[in-house]
Order: C-alpha cells, then sequence, then structure tokens
C-alpha cells in the first residue's frame, strides 16, 4: 500500500465538511435548473410554458376529462405566463402537494392506452421552484373554487384560499413569472410561443381549441383562436414549399406505444431539394430532436421504399446500367411529423428532448412498413411519382458518386496542421482574419491583394443548408467541417460558442452572380 501524504490524511479526515444537504426540494432545483429543465434563458422559460401547456394538454386528450378549451396567455413584457383549461381541475386537499412535493402524479399507476405527457410528477413543481411568483387556482361545476400562491418557490399565508365561482367554471388556471434571477436573461418572443402551442395542439383530436393571447415586447396585442382542423398534417401545411405528393398518413396503438405520423416530399422550387429529411418529432405530447420513435420511423420509410424501388421498380434493369437507391436517395426531401406515445416513457433530462425506449424503435419500424403496404396498394399513382422522383435522385447520385472522390481529395486535411489542404493560411500569428470566397477563380484574385493576417477558403458554389438538414448531417459535411477547423482550431462539439473562435472576423466574398 502506498504511503499517504499529510495533505491526503488531512483531506481523508476533513471529507465530511465538504458534503452538503440542500435543504428542501425548491434549493435543489433552482441550485440545478439544467437537471430540471432545459436550461436557463429562453431554452429553460420556453419549457417551462411546455410544462403547464403539457398538462392543459393531458387534460384534452383524457376521455374521461370535460377538458375541450384551453387559453394561453404571454406577456413578453412582464414575462408573465397564463395557462388554464376546463378539465378536471386541482382537487382542493392535494393542491399543496401538487405544486410543491416532486414524485407527487396521478402518472405512477396506469392501464394501457393511457398515455401522459408527465412520468414522475416533476412539472409543475419544478415550473413553481423556478418562478419569482406562481398562483394555481381549481374551479369546480358546483361554484367552489380554491386559490393557492406561492413566492419563489414556497406556500404565501396559510395556503389554499377560497375565490369566487359564480360562473360555476370547471377547470384549473396556473399563473406565473419565471425567476430572472435563477434563469437569467429571458427574451423570449411571442412567436416561439404560438410556434409551441400550435405544434402540440395539432396532435390532439380534430377540434381542439386554444384561445392564444400575447403581448409583445412594444406592448402590442396579438390575439388569435387556434383551432385544431386539419390535425397531425398541420405542419406540414404550413411548411412544406412544393408537395410531391398529398400527405401520407397513419398510424397505430397496442396500449403500450403508440405511433401517429403524415409525410411528404418536398421538391422546394426544384434547385434546393434537400439531401436529407426534415423531421418534426414529438413523444407523448413532448417536442423531441431524438429518440427511438424518430429511429425507427425514419428507418421504416427507408427499408419499405428501398425494397421496393430494388425489388420491384427497378428488377428489369440492363446489368450495365445497375441502379441501386439507398436510404439516403429515400430521405431526400422527406418532410415528416412524428407524434409518439410510450405508456412509460423515459426521457433524457427533465427537457424531454430525446426518447430512451429501445422498444419503440422496433413498434414504430413495424407500424411504417405495415402502414406503407397498405398505403401502397390504395395510391398507386402517388407510389408511381414517388418512385420516379427516388430513381431521379439516386441517378443524380450516381454522377455525383464519380467527383466525389475527387472533390474530398480537395478538402481532405492537411496531416500536419488538420487544416483544409485548399486553405490559404495567414503568414501573421495574431487578429487572424477568415475570407470565405467561392471558387479556385476566386481563391487566386483575392491571395493577390489580402493582408498578412488574412486566411482564405474557397467553397464549391452552394453550401449545404442547415435549416433543411439535421445538425449532425450539416457539420459532417466535409467543407463545414474545414470551415469549422479553421475557426475553432477544432471539430464542432456542444458548447462551442464565439468566445472560443480562432479567428477575430469572416468575411464572404460571393460572386457578383449571387449578390444580386
Amino acid at each position: 500500500m502506498a504511503q499517504l501524504t499529510q495533505e491526503q490524511i488531512d483531506a481523508i479526515n476533513n471529507y465530511s465538511e465538504n458534503i452538503e444537504t440542500l435543504k428542501d426540494t425548491v434549493t435543489s432545483i433552482r441550485q440545478m435548473p439544467g437537471v430540471y429543465c432545459a436550461g436557463k434563458g429562453n431554452p429553460g422559460f420556453l419549457s417551462l410554458i411546455r410544462e403547464i401547456y403539457d398538462n392543459a394538454i393531458d387534460q384534452v386528450v383524457d376521455i374521461t376529462s370535460p377538458a375541450d378549451f384551453i387559453t394561453v396567455y404571454y406577456n413578453e413584457i412582464t414575462l408573465e405566463v397564463e395557462i388554464s383549461d376546463n378539465g378536471k381541475g386541482f382537487p382542493f386537499n392535494d393542491m399543496i402537494r401538487m405544486v410543491t412535493k416532486l414524485h407527487t402524479s396521478k402518472n405512477y399507476s396506469k392501464k394501457k392506452g393511457d398515455y401522459s405527457s408527465g412520468a414522475h410528477g416533476h412539472g409543475l413543481k419544478v415550473v413553481n421552484a423556478l418562478s419569482t411568483s406562481c398562483i394555481v387556482s381549481s374551479y369546480r361545476y358546483d361554484g367552489s373554487a380554491m386559490q393557492l400562491e406561492l413566492e419563489e418557490g414556497y406556500v404565501k399565508g396559510k395556503g389554499p384560499h377560497k375565490i369566487d365561482n359564480k360562473e360555476k367554471r370547471q377547470g384549473s388556471c396556473v399563473r406565473f413569472i419565471p425567476s430572472t434571477e435563477v434563469l437569467g436573461e429571458i427574451t423570449l418572443s411571442w412567436h416561439t410561443v404560438y410556434k409551441l402551442i400550435k405544434d402540440i395542439l395539432s396532435l390532439t383530436p380534430i377540434g381542439s381549441k386554444v384561445h392564444f393571447k400575447a403581448i409583445d415586447i412594444n406592448n402590442v396585442t396579438h390575439v388569435e383562436d387556434i383551432v385544431n382542423k386539419d390535425g397531425i398534417i398541420t405542419k406540414l401545411i404550413d411548411t412544406v414549399e412544393t408537395p410531391l405528393c398529398k400527405p401520407i398518413i397513419f398510424g397505430y396503438d397496442n396500449g403500450d406505444f403508440k405511433l401517429d405520423l403524415a409525410f411528404t416530399y418536398d421538391i422546394g422550387n426544384g434547385d434546393n431539394i434537400s439531401s436529407t429529411e426534415s423531421v418534426t418529432a414529438f413523444c407523448n405530447m413532448c417536442p423531441t430532436i431524438a429518440g427511438e420513435h424518430i429511429t425507427g420511423t425514419i428507418d421504416g420509410i427507408s427499408k419499405w421504399f428501398s425494397d421496393y424501388m430494388n425489388k420491384i421498380y427497378l428488377i428489369n434493369q440492363k446489368a450495365k446500367d445497375k441502379l441501386k437507391v439507398i436510404p439516403a436517395d429515400i430521405k431526400s426531401g422527406l418532410n415528416i411529423m412524428i407524434s409518439g406515445f410510450c405508456l412509460e416513457p423515459v426521457f433524457v433530462g427533465q427537457a424531454k428532448e430525446q426518447l430512451s425506449v429501445p422498444e419503440m424503435a422496433t413498434f414504430a419500424k413495424e407500424v411504417v412498413i405495415k402502414g406503407l403496404d397498405n398505403w401502397s396498394k390504395a395510391n398507386p399513382q402517388d407510389l408511381a411519382k414517388l418512385s420516379k422522383f427516388f430513381k431521379e435522385i439516386a441517378e443524380l447520385r450516381s454522377k455525383q458518386d464519380a467527383g466525389k472522390a475527387k472533390m474530398i481529395e480537395k478538402y481532405t486535411k492537411n496531416p500536419l496542421n488538420n487544416l483544409p489542404a485548399k486553405y490559404k493560411k495567414p503568414v501573421a500569428k495574431d487578429n487572424i482574419e477568415l475570407i470565405i470566397v467561392e471558387g479556385d477563380s476566386a481563391l487566386g484574385t483575392v491571395h493577390e491583394v489580402r493582408a498578412e493576417n488574412q486566411g482564405i477558403m474557397p467553397i464549391r458554389g452552394k453550401i449545404i443548408n442547415p435549416f433543411k438538414c439535421s445538425r449532425e448531417t450539416f457539420f459532417n459535411n466535409e467543407e463545414v467541417q474545414g470551415i469549422t477547423q479553421i475557426i475553432f482550431g477544432q471539430q464542432y462539439r456542444r458548447g462551442l460558442t464565439v468566445n472560443d473562435a480562432k479567428v477575430s472576423k469572416i468575411i464572404f466574398l460571393a460572386d457578383k452572380r449571387h449578390c444580386l
């Protein structure tokens, strides 16, 4: 056994002095807000709004609840949020523990098909703990009503007190103002809140309504009665520029898992078809950026259409002209809306942005394959139209593959400095400026007149569009990797900010035809 130093002995003897226990739930949540919501600032605040809105949505989709209407109010100036519904309301005797006690929820005992956005009873408690003011009201059809007021996460006074309910309304209302002391600066636009409200509403039964009211930073009021008229295809209607076919819609529910989806292909203006899929996904009504409901769905679409193209549509090709469709071809131009549900959802983090339920991938893939089997029989014309599209995409890719090796060679990193081979390094070492030009001809011209502190990086035509692809696809692009390496001295990773940049300025020099 190694001899202990005096410093190690002192650390062992004094170890207990460094161990702290936070006094209560509010303190623990405020100490680590990122553990309980999507972080600080605007993302964290939006996560709090979503938590309360999801609770109201749960009432709308609950067949035992009378809820069919939600109101949402947001004030950009005061940051006040108020969300109400005409659902079951809060049981009067349970209001304090439902707002303040973690692991208090109706979702621990479930029967098949009893899906909900919450899983462990944290949502409202986190909202309260991260608010300077939180007021919860509960109304009953018999004319009774109670209100609970809290400040900085703690109950004011003696607890719930009676309030008027002469109209005998039924349901609940939550009003809160986030703590900027804990969450930091908040500049959340009402447009962002509106988009969240509308997207989630599209997952509810047709006819569901939200009365939305917002006051913007200029004190202008915006009011709209949002009605779910088109269901899950609402997002496609709003965002798809030029659909190749009418939306493909289907779903299935086995009680443990449920999947609904709608997708089509967007050909844009013909010149800018996305090389990858555009996905909007939710799981248990929570916006998600990753998870098995997404991977399973996309795998199912890719497999079904790839198999059809290669085993049926292209089966009679001549050997010398043999064309093979790959999953990447199927994903080109794909725009999809996914709504998944798990009876026992497991999310990575309280922000619920990533589902972690492996069984969901298998379920989703099977649902998609069976759904496309049925769709293809009922829609032969749309199938033929998509098949022609996939064939043309595959032909274009095949032609590009021949030149891809040369292109990659041009942008292969120099093993001595890990920078793109075509990057012209600056002579100076300080106050570096990066000039991005289009093509080798522009590189030569700029190279003749550049300053000693200016480096030059040529790109080829239009670079990959970050609004038309996933984060992973964008940062895996050869040119993007090269530019990222120049700017930051390393490949992209989450957490990089402008403060990590190794260059002081970036200058874009476009061709004249791209400036008009």
